[in-house]
């Protein structure tokens, strides 16, 4: 196995890993403390950035290893069907060494393309779900603040509604007022009119006393 092969064992237990701490029954905040860390990890975001790059090296990889896989096996075919003719076990087993090496190599890079896969597609849902959390908790918090605004233009429709009534209350009052006003206004003005009628009535009486006065005097006087 070549150095690069070696390199692609070493990701796929790095895979391997992360799958197992994935799927381990953690509890949900552990986990996601986990992937906040790693998220906001400078180095995983930068190893991050080359996942795609990884990603099309390993399928190039795995449709390699499946060629290679399948003309090894064409020609070990093509071997045992001439064996008997021209011997050679020698090369038979380096063929059978050949599609060994394919079938290995192909399962190693289709493992870890399904692998990288998977931790991608666990960590998006992850990242969604904490998304939808935070998505949650602020409808709920938008929620609350309607309620709360709801309340507060339900007490100032109650207190405007008091206030109505209270200015209606208060003009009733003044338009009372204003006619008790009117009643005391012309009560003093059939006042005055009596005092006055009470007055030239009484000049009257003075007058006709007076005359009274003066025609007995003159009676006297003649007498």
């Amino acid at each position: 196995m070549g150095l690069g092969w070696q390199a692609l064992g070493v990701f796929l237990g790095a895979e391997a890993l992360g799958c197992v701490v994935l799927i381990l029954p953690l509890p949900l905040d552990t986990k996601r403390s986990l992937l906040q860390f790693l998220s906001s990890n400078p180095h995983v975001a930068k190893a991050q950035s080359y996942l795609w790059v990884i990603f099309f090296l390993l399928l190039a990889l795995f449709a390699d290893s499946l060629r290679e896989a399948h003309l090894a096996g064409g020609r070990l075919e093509v071997h045992n069907s001439h064996s008997h003719e021209h011997g050679g076990h020698d090369d038979m087993h380096a063929l059978e060494a050949h599609l060994y090496a394919s079938q290995r190599n192909a399962l190693l890079t289709g493992v870890s393309l399904f692998l990288l896969v998977f931790v991608n597609v666990v960590t998006a849902l992850f990242k969604l779900e904490q998304n939808a959390e935070i998505l949650s908790k602020q409808a709920k918090n938008q929620e609350s603040a309607f309620v709360q605004h709801a309340e507060e233009n339900e007490k100032l429709r109650k207190e405007l509604e008091e206030q109505k009534a209270a200015v209606a209350e208060s003009q009733a009052k003044l338009t009372q007022t204003k006619m008790m006003a009117k009643q005391v206004e012309n009560q003093q003005k059939e006042y005055l009119r009596v005092l006055d009628e009470n007055e030239r009535l009484q000049k009257e009486v003075q007058d006709l006393t007076d005359r009274l006065t003066a025609k007995s005097s003159q009676g006297k006087k003649d007498d």
